[in-house]
């Protein structure tokens, strides 16, 4: 879903699928620490370092001057 209204709003739209990279850098060491808030998984606050690292490889391709991301995490 998120693809396709990427690219039906957006001037360009990248789709990066880095699930492998999250479970095994992120996700994994995240368990073997007993990582938790409250008893609840931190997956999106891992996931927001990796998001940005990917950002930023994007923008420095395109010749970015600025960034700009939103994430809620909240879905529609």
């Amino acid at each position: 879903m998120a693809t396709e209204k990427g690219e039906l709003i957006a001037d360009k739209h990248y789709t990066i699928d880095i699930k492998e990279r999250f479970v095994t850098e992120q996700l994994f060491p995240s368990i073997k620490a007993n990582g938790s808030y409250e008893g609840y998984p931190m997956g999106t606050a891992l996931a927001r370092p990796l998001i940005a690292e990917e950002i930023a490889k994007i923008a420095k391709a395109e010749g970015a001057t600025t960034v700009s991301h939103g994430c809620t995490g909240e879905r529609q």
